[in-house]
C-alpha cells in the first residue's frame, strides 16, 4: 500500500474519533507530509488536532489501529462509538475531561487488553458489554462519576490482572463472581457506596496482592479466608461498618503483607499479638474502632514498621505501664508515625520514644501524666506533636525549640505551668500552636514573631501577664485565628494588628487590657469574630469597624467605652450578634442593620442611651441628645462664643475665690475627695444639712469604724447613705483610705456604688471623713435573714447568692489587680429596691499583690484583715496569707446561713460543732432537717430537696478548712445558675446568668425544656469536662426535652452520655467552639425533632446511625470540619424537612437514597468535596424549596430535555462544579424560581429565552 493510501485510511479513522478531540493543549510543532488525498480543511485548528491524533497512532499492520494513548491531553466532550476499532489492544484516555457515558459498543473490542479511562468525568453505569472483552488484562475506571452496580459478569474476565473501580458512586454489593478471577493481582473499589458483606469468594484470589475496599458501606465481618492470602501486600478496609472480635490467638498467614488498615469500623476485642508475625508490615492502622486492652509489646519486632495508628479506641487501663509497649520500638529505625490519640493510656511518657526518628506523634485525649521530658528535643524530624487533654504537669522544656521542622504543636488542656519558652521562636515552620487551658504564666515571648508561617495561635485560659509584645502580632502576617482570652494580659492592644490581612478570629476577652481599641482593626477585612469583652478598654468604638464587612460576632461588653454607637455598624450586613452592654455609651441607638433585631444586640448597662427600635424600650432622644449624636457639630458660633465667655468668667471667679480663701486665717481645711477626678465633691456643711445634722432619726446602721446615715443631697435630691468614720477608733483612718483606694478602681452591678467622699473638718475643727454611697432602700441582708417581721423567699435567696458570687468573681478574676474583700457577711450585703444584692464595706479590702504586706510588715494591724468572727477563714487566725479563697470561705458560711437561717455565731455552735460541720453532717439525706423553717412548704418537697442538696454541697465545699480544697468562685457561679434552672417555669425572678459580670440571661428553664429567652447568644462559657457535668446534671433532674446552648463560647467535646437524653426533642449547640467527633450515642435520642450543630469545630464522620432517628425534621451540621461520606442511611429519615451539611470536607457522591426524603424542603450540600453526578431522582423532589450543591466537584451533562419536577423550588444553586452541556430550557417549568446560580461550570450554548417566564426570578448567575 502506498504512503498516500495509508495516510488516507488513517485520516478516516481519525475523523471517526475526532469528537473526543474538542480541546488539545500544548501542541508541539509537527513536520508531516502533505495529505494530498484528503479534503481541504476550512478550520486550521481541526487540521492540527487531527495531525496530532495521527502522530499518536502506532503499530498499524495492514493499516489497523491497535494502540490509542491520549492520556493527560485535556480532552473534553464525550466518547463516540468505538466498536469499529476491532484491532485495538490498548485504549488509554486517562486524566482528561471526558464526560458522558462509556459506549456500549466497547464490548466489540474483543482484542482489547488494556483499558484506562481513569480521572475523567464519565457517568452512567458500567456497560455490561465490557465483560465481552475477554482478553482484558487491566481495567482502570477510577476517579469518574460512574453509578449503578458492578456487573456480575466481570467474574468471567479470566485474564484480568488489575481491576480499578475506586472513587466513583457505585452502589450495590461486591459480586461474589470476582472470586473466579484467579489471576487478579489488584482489586480497588474504595470510595464508592457499596453495601453488604465482603464475599468469602475473594479468599480464592491466590494471586491477589492489593485489595482496596475502604470508604464504602460494607458490613459484616472480614472473611477469615482473606487473612490467609499469602500473596497479599496491601489490605485496606477503612471507613466501613465492618465488625468482628479480634482475639489474641487470631492467625494471620500474610507473609508478604506491607499495609493493613481497618480503621473507622466497629471492631472490638484486643490488638492480636500475632500481628507481630507479619514480619514485613510497614503500615498498621486500626484507629477509630472499639478495641480495648493493652497494646502488645511484640509489635516492636516489626523492623519495617513506619506507620502505627491506634487512635480513637479504648486501649489502655489509665494506669502506669500502659505505654511500655513503646519501649519495644527502640530498634525500629523506620518508624515515623505514631498516633495514640483518644484512648485510655495512663502513666508517663517512656524515654525510649525520644530515641526514634518520628515525624508525627499524637497522644492527646488520654490520661498520661508527668512532665514533658527535655529529651523531646531529640525528635528533630518531628512535624506534628500533640499531647492535649492529658494530665501533664511541670514546665514546657526549652529543648522543644530544637524541633525546627515542627508544623503543629498541641499542648492544650493539661496542667502545665511556668513560662512559655522563648525557644518557641525557633520553630519557623510552625503554623498551628495551641497551649490553651493550662497554668502558664509570664509574658508572651516576643520571639514568636519569628514564626512567620503561624496561622492559628491559641493561648487562652492561662495566667499569661504583661502586655502583648510590640511588633509581635503584626509580624505574623499569615495569622487567621488568635485566641488570648482569659489571661491576665495588661496594657494596650498593639495597633499592628491591622497588618493581619488574613485574620478571621480575634478573642482577647477576660483580660486586663486597657487603652483605646486600635482603629487599625478596621484593616482586618476578613475578620468574622471579634471578642474584646470584660477588659478595661476606653474611648470610642472605632469608626473603622464600619469596614469589617464580614464581621459576624462582635462583643465589646464590660469595658469602659464611651461616646456614641457608630452608625457605621448598622451597615455591617453580615453581623449577627453585637454586644455593647455595660459600658458608658450614650446618645441614640441606630435602628438599621443588626439593630433592627432585638435578639441580635445587647446594650444593657449603658444608662445614657436613647432611641433605637421600640422593643429596646429606651427613652426617646431629646433634641439635646440628638445634638450629641452629630447635630452638635452644627452649633452656632454665637453659642460657642457665649460658652467661651461664660467659661472664662467662671475661671476668673474661681481664681479670685481661691486667693481670697487663702488669706483667711482659719483652721478649717478644704473639703476633698480621695476618690480622685470624676466624682462629685461635697463639703462637711452639705453632708450636715443632708442628714439633718447627723440626726439619730436618720441613723440606719453602725459598724466597726463609724455610723451610717440616710441623707438627701441638695444638688439633685438623690437619697444617699453617708458613712461617717469614727476617727477616734484605731484603724478607722486607715480603713477610710483603704476603702477609697478600692472603690476608685471598681465598678460592678453587684458592688455598692460610691458617689463621693469627704475629707475635711467639722464645725469644731476636728478632722472629718465620710463616704457617700448609693442608698439601698431594702437595707442589709442581715435585716432580712434575722428579722421576725420580714423574710426572703427561696428564689430571692438564690438570686442574692448568685449576685454575691458574681461580685466575688469580679473582684478576684476581672479587676486589673485582684481584690480580696476580707469581710463578707450579711450586714455588708445591701439590697436595692429590686432586691439586687450589692457588696459593701471595703474597709478591710486589699489589692492582692499588696495583701500580704499586712501580715509580713505591720503585725500590729493584722487584725484588720481578719474579718468578722464566724466568717473569717481559719488560715487567717494562724497568720496565713490573704487570698481570694478567704473570701470564698466567708461566702460558703454566708450561703449556708442564708438557707439554714442560723448565724455561725449562735450558742449551739460550740465544742467542735460549727455551721459548716452541721451542714456537712446533714448532707445529703438530712438537708431538709436544717433548712430555714420559713422556707418549708414554699416549693414541692422533691424540688426543694434537689435544690438544697446542691446548695449545701456548694456551701460546704466553699467553707472547707483547707483553702486548697475550696471551690473556685467561677464554678460557684455556674452551679448556682444550674440550681436556678431546677426551679423551672415557676421561677419568675431575675433571669439566669451563666457568666461573670453579665446581666443578660444565658439559660432559662421552663418545665421540661431548656432554652435561651432571647435567641440564645449570651456568652455562655462551659469548658471541657464542665460541659459533660453540665449536661448530665440536667439528665439527673429530668430536664431534657429541649436543650439550646447556641451562640456561646463552649469548647471541648460533646459528651457521649448525651445519648441518655431519650426524651429530648430539640438540640441546638450551634455557633460555639465544640470539637471532636459527633458522638454516635446521639443517635439514641430517638425523639429528636431538630438537631443543630452548625458553626463548631467538629471533625470525623457523620454517624451512620443518624439514619435511625426517624422523627428528625431538621438536621444541620454545616460549617464544621466533617469528613467522610454522606451516609446513605439519611434516606431513611422520611420526615426530614431540612438537611444542611454545607461547608465541611465531605467526599464521595450524593447518595441516591436522599431521593426517598419526600418531605425535604431545604437541602444544603455546598462547599464540600462531593463528586459524581446529582442523582436524577433528586430532580423529582416535589417538596423542595431550596437546593444548593455549589462549591463541590460534581459533574454531569445538562441536555435540553432534562426534566425537573420542582413545583415549589425557589432557589437552585449548582455553581463552582464541573457541569457541562447547556442551560436546560426546562428550567422555565419551575414557575416559582427566584434564584438561579449555575456559575463557574463548563456550560455552553445560548441562555434560553424561556427563562423570562419566571416572574419571581430576582437573581441569575450564569
Amino acid at each position: 500500500m502506498t504512503v498516500r493510501g495509508i495516510e488516507g485510511r488513517l485520516y478516516k479513522l481519525a475523523l471517526r474519533l475526532s469528537l473526543i478531540l474538542l480541546k488539545l493543549i500544548a501542541l508541539r510543532s509537527l513536520k508531516l507530509e502533505s495529505l494530498s488525498s484528503t479534503p481541504t480543511f476550512g478550520n486550521e485548528t481541526d487540521k492540527l488536532a487531527l495531525l496530532v491524533f495521527k502522530n499518536h497512532l502506532a503499530d498499524v499492520p495492514n493499516g489497523r489501529v491497535t494502540v490509542l494513548r491520549l492520556e493527560g491531553q485535556s480532552l473534553a466532550g464525550s466518547l463516540p462509538p468505538i466498536g469499529n476499532l476491532t484491532f485495538l489492544r490498548e485504549l488509554v484516555l486517562s486524566n482528561n475531561n471526558l464526560q458522558g457515558y462509556i459506549p456500549t459498543d466497547i464490548g466489540l473490542l474483543r482484542r482489547l487488553q488494556h483499558l484506562n479511562l481513569s480521572t475523567n468525568s464519565l457517568q452512567g453505569e458500567i456497560p455490561v458489554e465490557l465483560t465481552n472483552c475477554s482478553n482484558l488484562i487491566t481495567v482502570d475506571l477510577t476517579r469518574n462519576n460512574l453509578t449503578g452496580q458492578i456487573p456480575f459478569n466481570f467474574g468471567h474476565m479470566s485474564k484480568l490482572l488489575i481491576l480499578g473501580l475506586g472513587r466513583n458512586s457505585l452502589t450495590g454489593i461486591i459480586p461474589f463472581t470476582l472470586g473466579n478471577l484467579s489471576s487478579l493481582q489488584q482489586l480497588s473499589m474504595a470510595f464508592n457506596h457499596l453495601e453488604g458483606g465482603i464475599p468469602h469468594d475473594l479468599g480464592r484470589l491466590k494471586s491477589l496482592k492489593i485489595l482496596y475496599l475502604g470508604v464504602n458501606n460494607l458490613s459484616g465481618m472480614i472473611p477469615s479466608s482473606l487473612y490467609n492470602l499469602s500473596s497479599a501486600i496491601e489490605l485496606v478496609f477503612t471507613a466501613n461498618r465492618l465488625s468482628g472480635n479480634f482475639m489474641s490467638n487470631m492467625r494471620f498467614s500474610l507473609p508478604q503483607l506491607r499495609r493493613f488498615a481497618i480503621a473507622q469500623n466497629q471492631f472490638i476485642g484486643i490488638i492480636p499479638d500475632t500481628l507481630s508475625n507479619i514480619s514485613g508490615l510497614e503500615l498498621l492502622d486500626v484507629g477509630e474502632n472499639y478495641l480495648t486492652g493493652q497494646v502488645p509489646g511484640g509489635l516492636g519486632v516489626l523492623k519495617d514498621l513506619y506507620w502505627l495508628r491506634l487512635e480513637s479506641n479504648k486501649l489502655g487501663r489509665g494506669m502506669s505501664g500502659d505505654l511500655n509497649f513503646l519501649d519495644s520500638f527502640t530498634n525500629t529505625s523506620s518508624l515515623r508515625f505514631i498516633g495514640l490519640y483518644r484512648n485510655n493510656f495512663g502513666g508517663v511518657l517512656p524515654n525510649s520514644i525520644f530515641n526514634l526518628s518520628l515525624q508525627h506523634l499524637t497522644l492527646g485525649d488520654n490520661r498520661i501524666s508527668g512532665n514533658i521530658p527535655g529529651d523531646i528535643g531529640n525528635l528533630i524530624n518531628l512535624t506534628t506533636f500533640g499531647v492535649a487533654q492529658n494530665d501533664f504537669t511541670g514546665v514546657i522544656p526549652t529543648s522543644i525549640g530544637k524541633l525546627q521542622n515542627l508544623r503543629q504543636l498541641e499542648l492544650s488542656w493539661n496542667r502545665l505551668s511556668g513560662l512559655l519558652p522563648s525557644s518557641l521562636g525557633n520553630l519557623s515552620q510552625l503554623y498551628y500552636l495551641n497551649m490553651s487551658h493550662n497554668n502558664l504564666e509570664g509574658n508572651i515571648p516576643a520571639s514568636l514573631r519569628n514564626c512567620q508561617n503561624m496561622e492559628i495561635l491559641i493561648l487562652d485560659n492561662n495566667k499569661l501577664s504583661g502586655s502583648v509584645p510590640a511588633n509581635l502580632i503584626g509580624q505574623l502576617n499569615q495569622l487567621r485565628s488568635l485566641y488570648l482570652q482569659k489571661n491576665l494580659l495588661t496594657g494596650s492592644f498593639p495597633a499592628d494588628v491591622g497588618e493581619l490581612k488574613n485574620l478571621n478570629e480575634l478573642l482577647v476577652s477576660d483580660n486586663k487590657l486597657s487603652g483605646e481599641i486600635p482603629m487599625e482593626l478596621g484593616n482586618c477585612l476578613v475578620l468574622e469574630y471579634l471578642d474584646m469583652a470584660r477588659n478595661s478598654f476606653l474611648g470610642n468604638i472605632p469608626l473603622s469597624f464600619g469596614f469589617l464587612r464580614g464581621i459576624r460576632f462582635l462583643d465589646l461588653s464590660h469595658n469602659n467605652l464611651s461616646g456614641t454607637i457608630p452608625k457605621e455598624l448598622e451597615h455591617l450586613s453580615a453581623l449577627l450578634s453585637l454586644n455593647l452592654s455595660y459600658n458608658y455609651l450614650e446618645g441614640e441607638v441606630p435602628s438599621g442593620g443588626v439593630f433592627k433585631n432585638v435578639s441580635g444586640i445587647s446594650i444593657t448597662g449603658n444608662k445614657k442611651l436613647c432611641g433605637g427600635i421600640s422593643q429596646l424600650q429606651l427613652p426617646a432622644c431629646s433634641d439635646i441628645e440628638s445634638g450629641k449624636n452629630g447635630k452638635g457639630k452644627h452649633l452656632s458660633i454665637k453659642i460657642i462664643i457665649a460658652i467661651s465667655i461664660t467659661g472664662v468668667s467662671c475661671l476668673a471667679l474661681i481664681v479670685a475665690s481661691v486667693l481670697l480663701y487663702g488669706r483667711k486665717k482659719t483652721s478649717m481645711k478644704s473639703s476633698s475627695t480621695p476618690l480622685g477626678y470624676g466624682h462629685l465633691r461635697v463639703t462637711y456643711q452639705e453632708l450636715l444639712k443632708a442628714t439633718g445634722g447627723f440626726s439619730s432619726s436618720n441613723l440606719i446602721g453602725m459598724g466597726s469604724f463609724g455610723s451610717v446615715y440616710k441623707g438627701i443631697l441638695s444638688q439633685d435630691k438623690t437619697p444617699v447613705a453617708v458613712k461617717v468614720l469614727n476617727l477616734q477608733r484605731r484603724g478607722a483612718a486607715k480603713s477610710f483610705m483603704a476603702e477609697c483606694m478600692v472603690l476608685r478602681k471598681i465598678q460592678h452591678r453587684n458592688l455598692l456604688s460610691i458617689i463621693t467622699s469627704c475629707s475635711s473638718v467639722d464645725h469644731k475643727g476636728s478632722e472629718f471623713k465620710a463616704l457617700v454611697f448609693e442608698y439601698m432602700p431594702n437595707a442589709s441582708l442581715d435585716n432580712w435573714l434575722h428579722h421576725e417581721s420580714r423574710s426572703l423567699s427561696f428564689r430571692e435567696r438564690l438570686d442574692i447568692a448568685i449576685d454575691l458570687a458574681y461580685a466575688l468573681d469580679y473582684l478576684h478574676h476581672q479587676c486589673q489587680t485582684p481584690i480580696v474583700h476580707g469581710d463578707l457577711k450579711p450586714s455588708n450585703v445591701l439590697l436595692d429596691a429590686d432586691m439586687v444584692a450589692h457588696v459593701g464595706d471595703f474597709g478591710l479590702a486589699k489589692f492582692l499583690p499588696d495583701a500580704n504586706e499586712i501580715l509580713s510588715g505591720d503585725q500590729s494591724n493584722s487584725g484588720l484583715m481578719m474579718g468578722s468572727i464566724g466568717y473569717v477563714a481559719p488560715e487567717y487566725g494562724i497568720g496565713g496569707l490573704v487570698s481570694p479563697q478567704g473570701d470564698v470561705y466567708s461566702y460558703g458560711i454566708l450561703l449556708l446561713e442564708m438557707f439554714t437561717g442560723k448565724r455561725p455565731t449562735e450558742d449551739m455552735f460550740s465544742d467542735g460543732l460549727s455551721l459548716h460541720n452541721l451542714s456537712k453532717m446533714a448532707f445529703p439525706e438530712r438537708v431538709m432537717e436544717i433548712v430555714d423553717s420559713n422556707l418549708v412548704g414554699e416549693l414541692d418537697e422533691d424540688r426543694m430537696y434537689h435544690c438544697l442538696v446542691s446548695i449545701a454541697r456548694i456551701g460546704v465545699a466553699c467553707s472547707e478548712e483547707s483553702a486548697s480544697d475550696r471551690m473556685d468562685i467561677k464554678d460557684v457561679v455556674i452551679e448556682l445558675n444550674i440550681i436556678k434552672c431546677i426551679l423551672g417555669q415557676e421561677s419568675m425572678g431575675r433571669d439566669i446568668r451563666m457568666q461573670s459580670a453579665g446581666k443578660g440571661p444565658s439559660l432559662q428553664v421552663a418545665g421540661d425544656y431548656i432554652q435561651s429567652p432571647t435567641s440564645e447568644g449570651h456568652n455562655l462559657e462551659v469548658e471541657g469536662s464542665k460541659l459533660r457535668w453540665f449536661l448530665t446534671s440536667y439528665w439527673e433532674l429530668n430536664i431534657r426535652r429541649e436543650l439550646v446552648l447556641s451562640n456561646n463560647h463552649m469548647h471541648g467535646t460533646i459528651p457521649s452520655d448525651i445519648g441518655l437524653f431519650r426524651r429530648m426533642r430539640h438540640l441546638n449547640l450551634s455557633t460555639n467552639s465544640l470539637q471532636g467527633e459527633i458522638p454516635v450515642e446521639l443517635a439514641n435520642c430517638s425523639n429528636l425533632r431538630t438537631m443543630d450543630l452548625t458553626r463548631n469545630n467538629l471533625t470525623g464522620q457523620i454517624p451512620f446511625h443518624f439514619g435511625h432517628m426517624s422523627k428528625l425534621l431538621i438536621l444541620r451540621l454545616g460549617r464544621n470540619s466533617l469528613t467522610g461520606v454522606i451516609p446513605f442511611t439519611l434516606g431513611n429519615l422520611s420526615s426530614l424537612q431540612q438537611l444542611s451539611v454545607a461547608f465541611n470536607h465531605l467526599e464521595g457522591g450524593i447518595p441516591h437514597d436522599l431521593s426517598h426524603l419526600k418531605c425535604l424542603k431545604y437541602l444544603y450540600l455546598d462547599v464540600n468535596n462531593l463528586s459524581g453526578t446529582i442523582p436524577p431522582s433528586l430532580y423529582n423532589w416535589s417538596s423542595a424549596i431550596e437546593f444548593y450543591v455549589s462549591g463541590n466537584n460534581l459533574s454531569g451533562n445538562f441536555t435540553p430535555n432534562v426534566r425537573f419536577n420542582f413545583p415549589q423550588l425557589c432557589k437552585f444553586g449548582i455553581a463552582a462544579n464541573h457541569f457541562t452541556g447547556i442551560i436546560p430550557d426546562t428550567l422555565s417549568n419551575i414557575s416559582g424560581l427566584e434564584h438561579l446560580d449555575v456559575g463557574e461550570n463548563y456550560l455552553t450554548g445560548q441562555v434560553p429565552d424561556s427563562l423570562g417566564v419566571l416572574k419571581d426570578l430576582n437573581r441569575v448567575e450564569p
